[in-house]
């Protein structure tokens, strides 16, 4: 787990616009497959960084990250204490919930 953090940290710095720790402060990453939805702050998401979302969209999404084996990022409105909420999920998990 440590060597993934560090190999995402130094991918991270080579990145133009990628927000920083302290840039996804107001944010937390809500990651939904077929059987559960979990919610993790930016320092704790366990899943491997394939990407940054360079597409066009709400401001929020904007230089997010992409993760592998996931749909997204995604808007998902704010929680109750007003952070952002990026939302990821499973191709299973989307068809399930799109349909």
């Amino acid at each position: 787990m440590e060597s993934k953090r560090i190999q995402f940290m130094i991918y991270m710095s080579n990145q133009l616009k990628v927000p920083n720790v302290k840039e996804t402060d107001n944010n937390v990453f809500q990651f939904v497959t077929a059987n559960s939805a979990e919610t993790y702050s930016f320092q704790d998401i366990p899943f491997e960084i394939d990407g940054i979302y360079k597409g066009r969209g709400r401001k929020e999404l904007q230089n997010q990250p992409k993760f592998k084996g996931f749909l997204g990022p995604m808007w998902n409105g704010y929680n109750q204490n007003g952070q952002s909420v990026i939302r990821y999920e499973t191709s299973k998990a989307y068809n399930l919930h799109s349909m």
